[in-house]
C-alpha cells in the first residue's frame, strides 16, 4: 500500500485515502495533508493530546499503568 501511494505521489499524481478513525490523507503536487474528522476534532477541542488518548484509546487500567510508567 505504501509503495503505491509513493509512486504515485513520485508521479505527480493526486492521492486521497481515508485513515480509519482519523481522516482523509490528502496529496497534491508537493503538499501532504490529513483533513481530520469534524466529530475527532469536535472531541478533543480543548484537550491536549495525552489527556484525549488516556481517556479514550487507553481507558482500561492496564494502558493507563502503562502511560503512568512511561511519566
Amino acid at each position: 500500500m505504501f509503495r503505491n501511494l509513493s509512486d504515485k505521489v513520485r508521479k505527480g499524481e493526486s492521492v486521497s485515502m481515508e485513515i480509519p478513525l482519523i481522516g482523509r490523507f490528502i496529496t497534491r503536487g508537493n503538499v501532504a495533508a490529513v483533513d481530520f474528522f469534524q466529530d475527532l476534532v469536535e472531541q478533543t477541542r480543548g484537550n491536549t493530546a495525552k489527556n484525549h488518548l488516556v481517556g479514550n484509546l487507553f481507558g482500561s487500567s492496564n494502558g493507563v499503568l502503562n502511560m503512568a510508567i512511561h511519566q
